[in-house]
């Protein structure tokens, strides 16, 4: 898996972009299966 994620982190507020660049560049499962863990930490 070929992943670019971009991260951001200021103040009190983290946001990360995900797709898959093997992929096209676009969202795919694997990218919704990552979101879903992250936001199962927070």
């Amino acid at each position: 898996m070929d992943h670019h994620p971009l991260w951001t982190n200021m103040y009190n507020k983290v946001e990360i972009w995900l797709n898959t660049h093997d992929a096209g560049d676009i969202i795919t499962e694997k990218d919704r299966k990552l979101s879903a863990k992250i936001d199962a930490l927070v």
